[in-house]
């Protein structure tokens, strides 16, 4: 009995302490309630040999602890510095994890054919996230942009628009309002208080202000944001998550039919025929397929890498790039994208293109070539590409012609003979437009190509699987019945 109220009394110790640290101090809280939870489990059940239910039930009260705690964290307001606001982040992340968990196993147990719907579910709250940062973004650009058109005192505005809201977008409105009236300008502000402001909005802003076009800029990237949401919103012909919708439930009807039904169809078959007839062959390669990857190291292995790999790729896709210092991964996946046949194009015109609209800006505010080349350095394009910039602005630094050393950096003969001064003096502005027009134009009809023929491709593909599925699975019926059919009918 003394053992037991030690171990309710210390639970309550440590859930009052972690509330209270939760309310004033977040981050230690976080860090400290699994540690704390971790040395008292091991003082009572390590050193006083305590019974198996007494040890589900510390279990169980360690983890309301914990939760009790997460959730703590995540009601208290959050501050405004960023030192405050990350534990909030993690906390939320950590139920989030723990939830699906528990809702995986909870499926698993009650209803197992559910778990086909767990990574539509997954898939739904990725996809809400990702909104959710566009719809920040949207709204932190239209806000600042609305500001400066107005002639108002961005900082004092940023705060009134404020108010005393605590979703995130008002929280971010007032950590760049800080930041202004600590003298930072609005890039170094949008960086500084805005984190996961996408690079493309944050590229072009620090351009538009060395420039003076900040408003302008606003409100051109306002109407990009809008643009791309009226496209997602558009019904398509063809949906890319449809053919793997259709390969994922093809595969699990498939696996229960070759491990549940086809074995017994082989053996009522071999019964049938005496012992003269087996498997088809194209049912034979499928089963042989399915009872390599259903054995348990097999299909382990396999899972762990779709886990992982779905968790890099989701993770590089919608983490926000740093371009002024690009992550190793960011490295990695743009050189991979740079080498490929295909990809290679569309990642060189986009770079193209984007270094174009910026070289043309500066030209028109009136930069040397050097200002030019340094700036479109800082652009979110591919890291190869960078490179070659970085390479010719050496180059133009030490004096070599404009034209000839765009050239020998791979920088493209298009940029090289706008900078021609034999041929094009003066007239280079004019160029840079014709040819961002150009760039623009042709790297949407690629897309629309591209679209075009992989589409219809990807359905055949499809279908070819389906139907060799299809017809593998039905051939031992059909034989079965072609036997019994022959025994009885003279």
């Amino acid at each position: 009995m003394t053992t037991i109220a030690l171990i309710f009394l210390s639970l309550a110790v440590l859930l009052v302490l972690h509330i209270y640290l939760a309310r004033k101090r977040p981050g230690f809280a976080l860090i400290s309630c699994p540690l704390s939870i971790a040395i008292v489990f091991f003082y009572f059940g390590v050193n006083l040999n305590l019974p198996e239910e007494l040890v589900m039930l510390f279990l169980l009260l360690s983890l309301l602890t914990f939760a009790v705690t997460l959730i703590t964290v995540l009601i208290t307001p959050a501050r405004d510095d960023d030192s405050n606001y990350w534990p909030r982040t993690a906390a939320k992340w950590i139920i989030v994890f723990l939830s699906l968990i528990g809702l995986l196993l909870l499926t698993a147990y009650a209803f197992p054919p559910g778990i086909i719907l767990f990574p539509v579910l997954i898939a739904s709250l990725i996809a809400h996230q990702a909104t959710s940062r566009k719809a920040t973004a949207l709204y932190i650009v239209s806000t600042i942009g609305t500001c400066m058109r107005q002639n108002l005192p961005l900082a004092m505005a940023l705060q009134n628009e404020a108010g005393q809201q605590t979703d995130t977008q008002a929280r971010t409105l007032r950590r760049i309002s800080q930041w202004l009236v600590k003298g930072y300008n609005i890039s170094d502000a949008i960086k500084l208080g805005y984190p996961k402001c996408p690079p493309d909005i944050l590229a072009m802003l620090t351009v538009a202000e060395k420039t003076n076009q900040l408003p302008q800029a606003a409100k051109t990237i306002e109407a990009e944001l809008i643009q791309k949401g009226q496209e997602n919103t558009k019904i398509k012909p063809f949906d890319p998550v449809y053919p793997v919708t259709v390969l994922v439930i093809a595969f699990l009807i498939m696996s229960g039919l070759m491990v549940f039904i086809v074995p017994t169809f082989a053996e009522v078959l071999m019964d049938v025929s005496e012992g003269k007839a087996s498997l088809p062959v194209p049912t034979q390669i499928l089963l042989n397929i399915t009872s390599f990857i259903f054995r348990a190291n097999v299909f382990l292995i396999l899972f762990c890498l779709l886990v992982i790999i779905g968790g890099i790729a989701t993770y590089v896709r919608y983490r926000p790039r740093r371009p002024e210092k690009p992550r190793l991964l960011s490295k990695i996946f743009d050189t991979c994208k740079w080498h490929l046949p295909i990809l290679h194009w569309f990642e060189l015109n986009y770079s193209t293109l984007r270094t174009i609209g910026v070289m043309r800006t500066f030209l028109q505010a009136g930069c040397t070539v050097n200002q030019m080349i340094a700036n479109a350095i800082n652009l979110d394009i591919n890291y190869c590409f960078r490179k070659r910039l970085a390479r010719w602005l050496e180059k133009v630094e030490h004096g070599e012609n404009i034209s000839d050393s765009a050239k020998k950096c791979g920088i493209g003969k298009s940029i090289a003979w706008a900078f021609d001064e034999k041929i094009n003096r003066g007239n280079t502005p004019a160029i840079l437009e014709m040819l961002e027009d150009f760039y623009r134009s042709t790297y949407k009809y690629r897309i629309n190509i591209t679209g075009s023929i992989t589409e219809p491709v990807m359905v055949l593909m499809l279908g070819a699987m389906v139907g060799f599925v299809v017809y593998a699975m039905f051939l031992p019926m059909v034989n079965m019945i072609l036997i019994t059919a022959g025994d009885y009918i003279p």
